[in-house]
C-alpha cells in the first residue's frame, strides 16, 4: 500500500460543509502527510453582449470574498497553514488537476454526489478528476443539501 505524503482535499464548501476537508485532515493526520485545500470558484456565466459587466464583476468578487471566508472557516481546526489553503477560479475539474499535479500530491480527496438523469450524462468534476493517472483519488460520498 502507497504512504501518501502531500495530499490536496478538493472541497466545495458550498455543498459539503468542509466534510472533505474532515476526511482528508484524518487521513493526513493518521500518515503525517502534508494537508493542502482547495476551493474552486467557477466564473459566473456571462451572456453575450452583457449589458452589466462591472455588476457581473463585483457579483464575482463577493463570491471570492465569500469563498475565501468559508475556506480559512474550514481549515481553522486543522490548523493548515495559508500557504496550504488555494483558492481558485475556473474550471473545477481542471484547477483542481493543475493544482494538484503543480503540488505534486500523492492522494486527492473529493466529494462525490450520486447522480442521476440529466446530471448522470453530463458529467461531473469528481469523475474528471478520477480518471487522471497522475495521482489517487478517495471519493468521500456526500448527501445532496435535500437529502
Amino acid at each position: 500500500m502507497p504512504i501518501y505524503t502531500r495530499i490536496l482535499a478538493a472541497a466545495d464548501l458550498r455543498e459539503d460543509g468542509g466534510r472533505v476537508v474532515d476526511y482528508a485532515a484524518t487521513l493526513a493526520s493518521a500518515l503525517g502527510a502534508e494537508l493542502h485545500v482547495v476551493h474552486i470558484v467557477e466564473p459566473l456565466p456571462l451572456a453575450y453582449g452583457g449589458e452589466f459587466p462591472s455588476a457581473v464583476r463585483e457579483i464575482q468578487t463577493s463570491l471570492q470574498d465569500q469563498a475565501r471566508t468559508r475556506l480559512k472557516e474550514a481549515t481553522r481546526a486543522y490548523d493548515v497553514p495559508d500557504t496550504n489553503c488555494h483558492l481558485g477560479g475556473g474550471s473545477a475539474s481542471s484547477e483542481i488537476r493543475r493544482l494538484a499535479k503543480d503540488l505534486a500530491v500523492d492522494l486527492v480527496v473529493i466529494g462525490t454526489h450520486r447522480r442521476r438523469g440529466l446530471e448522470f450524462f453530463m458529467g461531473s468534476t469528481s469523475n474528471a478528476v478520477l480518471h487522471d493517472e497522475a495521482f489517487d483519488v478517495l471519493a468521500v460520498r456526500l448527501k445532496k443539501p435535500d437529502a
